[in-house]
């Protein structure tokens, strides 16, 4: 392989467009380089020697002197070139190590939950985000550095380990939910934001309007289009059941268990007969699918259901 060659070879490992083969090449290489010593077999060892008698034999008369000093000024030559280029190409490949090692630290931190997953994220702060099925939590790279914020999409119930000197800040849209140290949940459903306390006090925005304080068992509604905001009390603690992976509802309306449900495995479920919709249900449902979810649902109401394309028809 001649300098040209192994030149482009690192051109196309920086750029990415390496194939498998080159990359493990420059790898070694670079191995090589950091660990190494040049190693000479008994045939490099017997050429040098030649060629090292033969300049002695030249400085003696016996030796055309133009061949050989051309010879070995070229030979000297690509040593040096060699050298330069290696200290180059290593360098830069250390450069290039950095700046991916950097964009990697720097880089924001996005986790996502498909339907049916509940997922449990722990901060580099000690506090922890449940997340929905089908919601997600960006984590800024600076986070707990000078603020502690995160944005959420969808639904997250939250943790927050205490902290005097910073606040914990969730952005949902323009809504905004400040604590200190606190568990609440933060929910966008629509046009609406909602914000329910199970612990603490937290302080609630949109935009730069200030809302309301909630504080435990207190829910907020705001309606985003309208400007329409309501408070409510919170039914009990099994409306934050979902966070260990359990759907849990005692005495709750059948549109209420149906729509914890649809968000749950993001599935759409009409209720075709209107004196079900305010039954009320007491049920606990812990892990299973949604066809196991759907039976015990529709036993224990004494209804039926099927399935007509992407809905859910109880009856």
């Amino acid at each position: 392989m001649n300098i040209q060659d192994f030149s482009n070879i690192i051109d196309r490992y920086l750029e990415g467009n390496a194939s498998p083969e080159e990359i493990a090449f420059i790898q070694k290489w670079v191995m090589l380089q950091r660990n190494e010593e040049i190693m000479l077999n008994d045939t490099d060892r017997r050429r040098i020697k030649g060629d090292m008698w033969a300049f002695v034999g030249h400085e003696t008369g016996t030796v055309a002197p133009r061949r050989l000093r051309i010879t070995y000024l070229l030979l000297r030559c690509a040593a040096i070139l060699v050298a330069v280029v290696a200290g180059v190409a290593l360098f830069m490949l250390v450069q290039h190590s950095r700046r991916q090692a950097n964009m990697i630290q720097m880089a924001d931190r996005r986790v996502e939950t498909p339907p049916g997953v509940m997922k449990k994220v722990r901060l580099i702060d000690g506090s922890i985000v449940y997340l929905f099925p089908g919601s997600a939590v960006q984590i800024p790279a600076d986070y707990d550095e000078k603020q502690r914020l995160v944005r959420v999409t969808g639904r997250a119930f939250f943790e927050v380990e205490g902290n005097s000197t910073k606040a914990f800040r969730v952005e949902t849209g323009q809504l905004s939910t400040t604590v200190l140290g606190t568990s609440f949940e933060v929910q966008q459903q629509g046009p609406n934001a909602v914000v329910a306390v199970r612990t603490g006090k937290v302080r609630v925005q949109y935009g730069s309007r200030h809302l309301s304080d909630v504080e435990a068992g207190g829910r907020l509604i705001y309606d985003t289009v309208k400007a329409d905001l309501r408070s409510e009390k919170i039914s009990g603690i099994e409306s934050f059941n979902w966070t260990s992976g359990t759907l849990s509802f005692h005495q709750v309306p059948l549109s209420e268990v149906c729509k914890m449900i649809s968000d749950w495995f993001n599935i759409k479920i009409v209720i075709r007969q209107q004196q079900l919709v305010g039954r009320k249900v007491t049920i606990n449902l812990s892990g299973q699918s949604m066809e196991t979810a759907m039976q015990i649902l529709t036993q224990t109401v004494g209804c039926s259901y099927q399935k007509e394309g992407e809905y859910i028809i109880i009856y």
